[in-house]
């Protein structure tokens, strides 16, 4: 798909994602992805409904947030992870159902509203309620607000700048989905 189809079907204004550089110096959406190193445009156009399914949606997001689990630090919001995890495995015996996915998140959804009210003064702490509020939008097509969500924890824990995350990002997508932009 031409750059300037993908942005007329997204609705985006040339001017919102600078279309006109990425136009010349791309023949088209798959050379965009894989040969631009516009990282937080890549993301933002990869994480358009429908680009890619919703389990590799999920994927994505369980990916993201493994990359920062150390800072998960409330069991409802690790075990909500794990769920998520298992409902991507198709050959698992012990398979989540949508359900049993939805409760975790909806308690991994309570652990991010218990954060939030405390009162944060650390990076840190502003870290961990980054990833918890990554986990519980794990199985919802969210991926665009996950990776951000990461990508600050990363970068407010030290971990690695979030430039560096968004990189990371971009790599594990186009080693592991063939996006489709049509």
């Amino acid at each position: 798909m031409l750059i300037t189809e993908f942005c007329e079907k997204y609705g985006v204004a040339s001017i919102d994602w600078g279309l006109s550089h990425v136009k010349a110096q791309y023949l088209n959406m798959d050379d965009f992805f894989y040969n631009s190193n516009r990282y937080n445009d890549i993301l933002w156009a990869v994480t358009r409904k429908g680009v890619l399914t919703q389990k590799e949606y999920i994927q994505f997001n369980c990916w993201c947030v493994n990359q920062v689990k150390q800072l998960l630090k409330d069991d409802r919001s690790k075990q909500a992870l794990i769920i998520a995890e298992k409902y991507l495995d198709d050959d698992a015996t012990d398979q989540p159902t949508k359900a049993e996915l939805d409760a975790a998140m909806v308690k991994a959804q309570t652990v991010y509203q218990e954060l939030r009210e405390e009162d944060v003064t650390t990076y840190d702490e502003v870290a961990i309620i980054d990833v918890a509020y990554a986990v519980y939008k794990i199985p919802y097509e969210y991926p665009e607000e996950v990776s951000k969500a990461v990508a600050h924890a990363a970068d407010a824990n030290a971990y690695m700048t979030y430039d560096a995350a968004r990189a990371l990002q971009v790599e594990y997508l186009r080693e592991n989905f063939k996006p489709n932009w049509e």
